[in-house]
């Protein structure tokens, strides 16, 4: 058994070695969940520094995520499909390019009024970019691992995002958070998590990557076909 094991264990590392486009793609991965793990204090950061009375945003915080974070996830499925049906980089580059395009609506949500339409745009935007994620990203993982490892993958790749990303998120938000409280910067929280939504932009380069070494291993595969 523990043989067994240890040659699953080496397989799995051997693909995810010899398969740059698998590596990038868990790495983006992983990258993403930081600010889901910072996303912990979400709550905390939208009544002590946003103005919020006690439990006057929960409800509020709540249905959105229902509402968008639901939407993001049929539909981060659905148009990563269209997109690779028509266009190059496949699942994920469709990924890279709707977090690119979200970003100045996640940045704006730090900083504009709570009274501002743009505060709960920005706030459904952020929730509907992380739950695209899993279809595109798991699809792609699945696609690129050989049938006999994709279970073990697909855990390795939710280990990886819940032990490091949401791990590192929400660890390095409350460090930073307390330095920068301790060194009397204004509205510490705020500059603690625009650390964690600035660190996850390596997440769309890192899809980027992906996409190019698809597209690379694709045309390989067509070149030998010629060939033979």
């Amino acid at each position: 058994m523990s043989g067994n094991w240890r040659r699953v264990v080496s397989d799995v590392f051997s693909v995810v070695k010899s398969t740059p486009a698998l590596a990038w793609t868990m790495i983006g991965a992983v990258f993403l969940h930081i600010p889901l793990g910072a996303g912990q204090f979400a709550i905390v950061w939208l009544e002590r520094e946003r103005g919020f009375a006690l439990g006057e945003i929960s409800a509020t915080y709540g249905l959105i995520y229902i509402i968008f974070g639901t939407a993001g996830t049929f539909l981060g499925g659905i148009l990563s499909d269209w997109y690779q049906a028509r266009y190059k980089g496949g699942r994920v580059r469709f990924l890279a390019y709707l977090m690119l395009g979200i970003t100045p609506l996640l940045i704006s949500f730090r900083f504009v009024s709570p009274s501002s339409s743009l505060f709960y745009i920005g706030m459904a935007a952020g929730m509907f970019s992380v739950s695209s994620f899993y279809g595109p990203a798991f699809s792609t993982v699945q696609d690129l691992t050989p049938v006999r490892l994709r279970g073990v993958m697909t855990g390795l790749l939710l280990v990886a995002c819940n032990l490091l990303g949401l791990g590192i998120g929400a660890g390095m938000t409350g460090v930073l958070s307390d330095f920068f409280s301790a060194n009397s910067i204004f509205e510490p929280l705020t500059k603690a998590l625009l650390t964690a939504d600035i660190i996850s932009w390596a997440a769309p380069a890192s899809f980027i990557m992906a996409s190019i070494y698809l597209e690379r291993s694709k045309s390989k595969a067509s070149s030998s076909n010629l060939a033979q």
